[in-house]
């Protein structure tokens, strides 16, 4: 059989029909929006994000009919960009917006904070400070929670939400302190982490809060959300995020960059309706879809 080009008929359901090039050139020009993480816009086109990591034009989104209308779009009219936002900028921009960048827990002493970050698990910070204005006072130490009745502390910490874990979690913590540290929160990652309720992230907001020392970067919900936007990162891990940020940044930045981030993700570029035209990273990111 000759080939399709080679033939110029085309033999399509017993019918034949002339032979037509493909179209060359650019595609149409289109009016519809090409950002790729407003909720504001209007028609919606969300495009894979392997395919926005990849540098790939977003592809024109329709309305379903030619109706010629302006699509209305509540972000900024910038075209998005396509390369990763440059991190040295970013935190330089970070340094200028919050040069006092810091965790919104309320806290005193060490310990205060480690049970606050235990207890910010899937809870907002504002919460935690309500819940804490009183558990600090009623729980004052270590002790007080190690020798606690643990339906009362339950109690006491039930608005954070999952509060029965939760309070497990504290008063096996307070106990490993008293019993390994002689009462005192351990100052170094790999003696944190062994600490009931404390893992990486938690470890890093108590490394670098209370005590200034730099030994990884602090990556919640936010800072994991904003750093995909901006294509600092690929990943969706917690530590693997982490891990790409600790390579690309000097190590004196790392205990300013995630309380920083963390607050421009809370404010600004949040999960939903970020206001990117507020944003002062609106010239550098390209606005990848998280």
């Amino acid at each position: 059989m000759p080939s399709r080009r080679g033939n110029p008929l085309n033999t399509v359901g017993g019918l034949c029909r002339p032979y037509t090039e493909p179209r060359r050139g650019p595609p149409p020009a289109s009016n519809a929006c090409n950002h790729l993480i407003s909720k504001d816009c209007q028609p919606s086109s969300a495009i894979p994000r392997a395919r926005a990591l990849a540098g790939s034009p977003p592809r024109p989104a329709t309305r379903g009919r030619d109706d010629g209308g302006a699509v209305e779009c509540n972000v900024s009219s910038t075209p998005a960009m396509t390369e990763p936002a440059p991190i040295d900028e970013v935190q330089l921009r970070l340094r200028q917006q919050y040069p006092e960048a810091r965790y919104e827990l309320d806290w005193s002493t060490p310990w205060e904070l480690l049970v606050a970050t235990i207890l910010a698990a899937r809870c907002t910070d504002e919460r935690v400070n309500r819940v804490t204005k009183t558990l600090f006072t009623d729980y004052p130490e270590p002790a007080a929670y190690a020798a606690a009745d643990l339906a009362d502390l339950e109690q006491a910490v039930r608005p954070t939400g999952a509060y029965k874990t939760k309070a497990k979690a504290v008063q096996a913590c307070a106990r490993a302190v008293l019993d390994q540290f002689d009462g005192q929160v351990p100052r170094t990652m790999e003696q944190l982490v062994t600490l009931p309720g404390v893992a990486r992230k938690t470890a890093n907001v108590v490394l670098a809060t209370a005590f200034g020392i730099a030994e990884g970067i602090i990556v919640d919900v936010h800072v994991a959300r904003v750093s995909r936007r901006m294509g600092l990162t690929t990943q969706t891990k917690g530590e693997r995020i982490e891990k790409d940020l600790m390579q690309a940044l000097p190590r004196e930045d790392w205990t300013h960059f995630g309380p920083a981030m963390v607050l421009l993700g809370r404010y600004v570029c949040t999960a939903r309706a970020p206001q990117c035209g507020e944003c002062i990273m609106e010239p550098l990111c390209p606005q990848l879809e998280a």
